[in-house]
């Protein structure tokens, strides 16, 4: 190689010549071996760099060299000059109708090999004929080439809406369900007198029924000739899509015959929604919102008369309310947690047997769960009274115990009879014996009060005395204590405990009554001294206002039960005396004699 991009390289002996190699090569070699440094830092040589000298150094790089620009040169004008040769593109187009072709007043287009290139140049009437035969073959590619050529031409001719349907069915066919439904969609909306509307709404429903059924979306990219090349990316299916998709059907017919059927399941593709790993609350929300908005808006749509058929929608109906009652029973499935649900289920299926009394079947299982949420109930509340009775608060567990006997005394269902009598047995066994447990407590509670008391401690005293009265509240002791002395002490025991919460009481009212009036007395010592001041400097609006503020926060305050001093008794009734009195001068002053 010869040129001013070579430079000689001198081995270590003094009398060598070295040899001539490109200058980039040596520079990256000294950037290599950290004799120059790029970034100001002394990099090491890599391991590839040291892989390459033990092939053969700089000898091995030139080769490579030369190797790689012959294959850049090759890529870069050999094969694009082969490829454009004009005499082969001549040869290719005529064995070939595909590719991308100019077609007068249409412009540049991709032919796909196998689409008739011809078709460009038909009119639309011979378009629609070539796509309605190509979706019979089922050539599904040609029918949309053809369809979207009428529609892409003269999207409002008398075509166009033939177009839109065949569009519509050949991406049905392909499963781009969603693409489709977008194409019906554009029927509705922009050609509502189309002979097909009604059987393009039909097939919007039954696209929906596919997704709720489990059907994956498939994703298909816009760009035309990405289309052409039949990609598409499978999606997991969403049931909020597949919701709006039922959405859409209700918006565009709402008393339509499929609109109720649509707007019922608009509350059961929700309802799925809500359950599997990516569910919410929320989508429950959602579907019970459905279910109801069917129930007012189609619920009043009866027959005149008793006697007359029922109709399609009323079964519709009566689904939408029992489904209310199914969706609060399953978003209330952990009883532990939140009993408002439950309560709300029942509510619901209450509600629907009150309605629907001729639907026997529905009421008969609607009567069951009722029976199973109730006994979710009791469930909860055993597990609640059990919390309490860890924590030894005998008083709520109780309650929450006989929770559970109201819960389960009048369930009648097969299935949840048997558990419900023993889980009543046992919580009224439980009643009983926590009877005996507050009155145990109250004797302790009342014991631990006096000795807090002898020990000055008051919070603690009031603490314990407010226990046993607690535990003696609403409680039969003549019942539940045998012994007349028992009784006698128990009783002497409450009204104890009693007096005592009343000595409080009575002592903390009048601890925030003397706190109120103190406060008073703040403030109208604060109003005194500013009406005093605005009056030295002549603001008699302002004084006037402060004085009558002082004058009513005195007025009606007795100093004496104040525990205050004489002196400030009397300095407060002179000033309350001098705020009247300057209140009702300035007052007087202030009014201006009429002629």
């Amino acid at each position: 190689m010869r040129g001013p991009l070579l430079v000689r390289v001198r081995g270590k002996a003094p009398k060598s010549r070295g040899r001539r190699v490109p200058i980039f090569m040596l520079l990256e070699r000294w950037v290599d071996v950290g004799r120059i440094s790029l970034s100001g830092a002394t990099k090491r040589p890599t391991f590839y760099r040291d892989r390459l000298d033990a092939f053969g150094g700089l000898r091995y790089r030139r080769t490579a060299m030369k190797g790689f620009a012959i294959v850049t040169l090759l890529f870069a004008f050999v094969i694009p000059g082969w490829t454009l040769d004009p005499v082969r593109q001549q040869k290719l187009d005529k064995e070939s109708n595909h590719g991308l072709k100019y077609f007068p007043g249409v412009g540049w287009r991709y032919i796909r090999p196998g689409m008739q290139g011809e078709l460009m140049e038909k009119s639309p009437r011979e378009k629609l004929k070539i796509a309605l035969e190509a979706y019979e073959k089922k050539d599904y590619d040609l029918a949309l080439f053809a369809a979207q050529l009428i529609v892409e031409e003269r999207p409002d001719g008398e075509s166009a809406p033939h177009a839109h349907y065949v569009t519509a069915l050949a991406l049905e066919a392909m499963k781009f369900d969603e693409d489709a439904f977008r194409e019906y969609q554009r029927i509705i909306e922009r050609f509502p007198k189309f002979e097909k509307c009604a059987e393009a709404a039909t097939r919007q429903l039954a696209i929906a029924d596919r997704h709720l059924g489990g059907q994956w979306y498939r994703w298909r990219p816009q760009t035309a000739w990405m289309q052409l090349g039949g990609l598409y990316l499978p999606m997991r299916n969403s049931m909020d899509g597949t919701a709006k998709l039922y959405e859409q059907v209700v918006t565009n017919a709402p008393y339509a015959d499929n609109a109720v059927e649509a707007q019922l399941k608009i509350g059961k593709a929700y309802e799925k929604g809500a359950t599997g790993w990516f569910g919410d609350a929320e989508s429950f929300n959602q579907a019970i919102r459905a279910y109801e908005q069917l129930a007012d808006r189609y619920g009043k749509l009866r027959p005149d008369s008793e006697t007359a058929a029922p109709r399609k929608s009323d079964d519709l109906v009566a689904q939408a309310r029992f489904s209310i009652g199914r969706a609060y029973q399953n978003q209330a499935s952990d009883g532990e947690y939140d009993q408002s649900i439950a309560g709300k289920a029942i509510e619901s299926y209450e509600i629907f047997k009150a309605l629907h009394t001729k639907d026997a079947d529905r009421t008969k299982q609607a009567q069951e769960e009722i029976d199973q949420m109730r006994l979710e109930q009791a469930r909860g509340a055993r597990v609640t009274a059990e919390f309490y009775e860890k924590q030894q608060k005998w008083v709520a567990a109780q309650v929450y115990h006989s929770r559970v006997v109201e819960f389960t005394r009048a369930l009648s269902s097969d299935k949840v009879l048997r558990e419900a009598q023993a889980m009543n047995a046992a919580a009224s066994k439980r009643v009983d014996e926590l009877n005996a447990r507050r009155l145990e407590a109250a004797r302790i509670a009342h014991t631990a009060a006096r000795g807090a008391e002898a020990k000055r401690n008051t919070s603690e005293a009031l603490r314990q005395y407010r226990e046993a009265a607690l535990n003696l509240q609403a409680l039969p002791i003549e019942k539940w204590a045998k012994d007349p002395g028992a009784v006698k002490e128990l009783e002497q025991i409450r009204d104890t405990a009693a007096a005592k919460l009343g000595e409080v009481e009575s002592a903390a009212s009048r601890e925030r009554t003397r706190g109120a009036e103190l406060r008073r007395i703040r403030l109208a010592r604060e109003a005194f001294s500013a009406a005093e001041k605005a009056e030295k400097k002549k603001r008699e609006g302002e004084a006037l206002s402060k004085y009558a503020e002082a004058d009513a926060a005195l007025r009606g305050l007795d100093f004496a039960a104040l525990s205050v001093d004489a002196k400030q008794a009397k300095e407060l009734e002179q000033m309350r005396k001098v705020a009247s009195a300057k209140a009702a001068a300035l007052d007087q002053a202030a009014v201006v004699p009429q002629k």
